[in-house]
């Protein structure tokens, strides 16, 4: 027979004691297990951070590129509107525009170019446009619009030093866009001062 001479509240001490003992034991069992069963999610969860960062920094000249295509778009988009206001700003007679194109292009090829003819003519242009019914079932035309431009042709006769300044001076016409077609109709070779030189007439075709 088993006697517990020990007093009361030792034995309940020791009991409390015990049983926190075990629930110590019991947590920290649990604690080990999710520590190793989330240790691996923890490091992957740190590789995908570190490379979610690389690629953001990979990614910042893509994004810059970006913009600054968005800030060349919107500056050429300001170009234009103000190369469309000049072309609007310049009168009918366009006598001493093109006086003032041709002196350009001329100085843009080192002045190897002596006109010695300018004709300019001008002449009115309707183009009409069909406008086609909304209703889809119906292939009916409706009615058209008349668009009235005025085609401007001038013919130059000239001389050059050389091919070359020829070529360079049709590039020039052509890149001001008042005439985009720029035809050579005839070319011949000349003696000019004890010197030969290239004649040649050009055709400039251009609307408003």
């Amino acid at each position: 027979m088993h006697v517990n001479l020990l007093p009361t509240n030792y034995v309940w001490k020791r009991a409390i004691r015990k049983i926190i003992r075990q629930w110590c034991i019991f947590i920290g069992c649990i604690g080990l297990g999710f520590f190793a069963f989330s240790s691996p999610l923890i490091r992957k969860w740190w590789t995908d951070t570190q490379e979610l960062a690389m690629l953001q920094s990979e990614t910042v000249p893509i994004v810059q590129l970006r913009n600054d295509r968005i800030q060349l778009d919107k500056k050429t988009a300001a170009l234009r509107q103000k190369v469309d206001q000049l072309r609007n700003s310049i009168p009918i007679d366009r006598s001493t525009a093109i006086l003032g194109i041709l002196s350009n292009c001329i100085e843009d090829t080192e002045k190897t170019v002596q006109i010695q003819e300018l004709q300019v003519a001008i002449q009115s242009k309707v183009d009409s446009a069909q406008v086609i019914s909304p209703n889809v079932n119906s292939d009916r035309i409706t009615g058209a619009t008349k668009k009235t431009t005025r085609q401007h042709q001038m013919t130059i006769r000239a001389i050059a030093v050389d091919g070359d300044a020829t070529f360079r001076f049709m590039q020039k016409l052509q890149e001001t866009n008042v005439f985009p077609k720029v035809e050579l109709r005839s070319t011949q070779e000349r003696s000019l001062s004890n010197q030969i030189v290239q004649e040649f007439q050009l055709e400039c075709l251009g609307d408003d």
